[in-house]
């Protein structure tokens, strides 16, 4: 967190969301006091199905920027089981809820995937050298800000989206009441009315206000108007000047590792103590408990696995099946042909085959 102070310093408007880490959450309050914690819901939820369960409020009630909705999923929760709230109070009481993000902050993302999309970047060079790795993402970077070039005043993929959403709004009706204002009645699930007032650039319901992207409530009324262009609706944060500035630093370019400078230490760097596990290492994520990766299914659940009786067994005479009837191979495998161990009956290792025929 030092460090990444001295490269952002230490802005007015800054939200920074962890991941359930409790030193990092300790860190981010002491480095940046002033910064708006946020907790991300994916970490939030793994931890919370572990102990609850059944609770579906609790995605609709982070994703919802207005609190009326976020307290009314809660208390939905709070009939079912008050410990279960009263548990994320205690244990997750940072802003993992939309409806209590600054609004001024334009970003209301509700976890921290957008870190997985850099891991998956260099995920095949995540096994290289520490030099090698530290020249090759210097690379990367470079060809990615040189591409981020755009032109215009919005960015495209920001209206490229918006002129998606402009779709399908049959559901809205629009009740204009001056050039600037309108209510829109929604008609989609239960009747709910809302006010836009385009020269506060607000909505009632407040996902303008979050996201700093017209809601499909103002798409529609700017839609239903002559001579308005969708872009002034957009928040400066879209803009392609900020988009620049973000990338108006360069990167210089640096030669390869054989025209380093040498340096000379004070102590001497020794080999690493643990010794390398064996094989390629690992470059794909592990998969975390929502996702099913260290879950194994029990017979209890009706999905295990089980075993029948048969000729093609291992050495008790028995083939495991799962819950689908299909054989599943675990262990040494035998051969029904001649019994010996380590092969099956259509391979080629097999002696009462015959000789395999070379090509």
């Amino acid at each position: 967190m030092k460090q990444l102070k001295k490269a952002i310093g230490d802005p007015p408007l800054l939200a920074i969301c962890s991941d359930a880490c409790k030193g990092l959450e300790n860190a981010v309050k002491n480095i940046f006091p002033n910064a708006e914690q946020r907790e991300c819901f994916y970490h939030l939820m793994k931890n919370f199905v572990k102990r609850y369960r059944g609770f579906g409020q609790m995605y609709p009630a982070a994703r919802a920027y207005r609190e009326d909705i976020f307290y009314d999923h809660i208390a939905t929760i709070m009939t079912q089981s008050s410990e279960a709230v009263q548990w994320l109070k205690t244990h997750h009481n940072l802003l993992w809820y939309r409806c209590g993000f600054n609004p001024e902050i334009k970003c209301d993302y509700i976890t921290s995937n957008i870190a997985e999309s850099f891991n998956n970047w260099i995920r095949d060079h995540k096994d290289l050298l520490v030099a090698d790795l530290a020249d090759k993402i210097p690379e990367m970077i470079m060809r990615l800000r040189n591409k981020r070039r755009p032109e215009g005043s919005i960015l495209p993929a920001i209206m490229l989206q918006l002129k998606a959403n402009t779709r399908d709004l049959g559901h809205l009706r629009i009740v204009p009441y001056a050039n600037w204002g309108a209510e829109v009645w929604d008609h989609s699930r239960k009747v709910e009315r809302h006010i836009v007032k385009l020269n506060k650039r607000t909505c009632t319901c407040l996902e303008w206000q979050h996201t700093g992207k017209p809601c499909q409530h103002v798409l529609a009324f700017v839609s239903s108007q002559r001579g308005l262009d969708l872009e002034q609706f957009v928040h400066e944060f879209y803009s392609v000047d900020r988009f620049r500035a973000a990338y108006c630093r360069e990167i210089e370019p640096m030669t390869d590792k054989t025209q380093w400078p040498r340096v000379e230490l004070p102590f001497v760097v020794g080999a690493p103590l643990a010794k390398g596990e064996a094989g390629r290492r690992r470059k794909l994520r592990l998969k975390g408990f929502m996702e099913g990766g260290h879950k194994k299914k029990t017979a209890k659940d009706g999905e295990g696995s089980s075993e029948v009786a048969g000729a093609n067994g291992g050495d008790n005479g028995t083939v495991p099946v799962n819950a689908k009837g299909q054989k599943m191979i675990r262990g040494p495998m035998t051969c029904t042909r001649c019994g010996e161990k380590g092969h099956r009956q259509a391979s080629s290792k097999c002696k009462l085959n015959g000789t395999a025929k070379k090509r």
